[in-house]
């Protein structure tokens, strides 16, 4: 899933992760899910790749607006959503042409190209959403699994626009987003639910049986679905 996709996800998300500048995360109370995206390293702020819920979770209404920042692999993306579903604007930053000459996504180059694009994503994102700072409710940001240097970009931008602007900050779990793809499209889905999770490093079949509450049915024992078609893709010559 692209960052785009990704960022639509976060509102749905707010019930979990959330605690106020300064506080440290809570006990992980759900960890079904683990693993690691494009080959990078877990996730950062507490064990990023485990669900957690807060003691009191953040709740949304339809004026919430949220900031949401990504740069878990090559893309550096930022978007405000409001009341859960409606897109106020989405921005992405593309680094394919910086990693196309090496077959795949280098973490040191993509966490240097977060840190020259981040600020600007962000900005213009608040721009094209028409609305002022002051009106974020709150900040969110993918803190795992992923590459951990690009993540760690993300979410120290995060935590201080977070405190600046006396905000929460929402970390978001990578994997937990993916599942939640399908209530963009139907958000009248009822649980349990099986989800096929297949993305860069991960390849799972997933019961999701509430909100928070996972049970891996089945993954892959080698590469993920996506590691193998780059192999492949590499091997013979088609291009990143």
């Amino acid at each position: 899933m692209g960052g785009v996709s990704r960022l639509r996800l976060f509102c749905v998300l707010l019930g979990r992760s959330v605690y106020a500048p300064g506080q440290s995360p809570p006990p992980c109370v759900h960890s079904s899910l683990s693993g690691t995206e494009g080959g990078g390293a877990g996730g950062v702020s507490g064990g990023g790749w485990r669900s957690t819920l807060h003691a009191e979770p953040l709740r949304v209404d339809e004026s919430t607006v949220v900031l949401a920042i990504e740069t878990s692999c090559d893309e550096t993306a930022a978007a405000l959503v409001m009341g859960g579903h409606d897109v106020l604007s989405s921005v992405v930053s593309t680094q394919i042409d910086l990693h196309a000459q090496y077959g795949g996504v280098v973490p040191e180059i993509a966490s240097r190209a977060h840190l020259e694009h981040l600020n600007p994503v962000i900005a213009r994102a608040i721009v094209e959403a028409g609305i002022d700072e002051s009106r974020i409710d709150v900040v969110a940001a993918t803190v795992g699994p992923g590459l951990i240097g690009a993540l760690l970009v993300g979410v120290s931008a995060a935590k201080s626009l977070a405190l600046t602007w006396n905000r929460p900050f929402v970390g978001v779990n990578h994997m937990e987003a993916h599942l939640y793809a399908a209530f963009l499209e139907d958000p009248t889905l009822e649980f349990p639910l099986v989800v096929l999770l297949v993305s860069g490093g991960h390849t799972m079949l997933i019961e999701m049986q509430d909100h928070g509450r996972y049970r891996l049915l089945g993954q892959t024992i080698d590469d993920a679905a996506g590691e193998a078609f780059d192999k492949v893709a590499r091997f013979l010559g088609l291009g990143y």
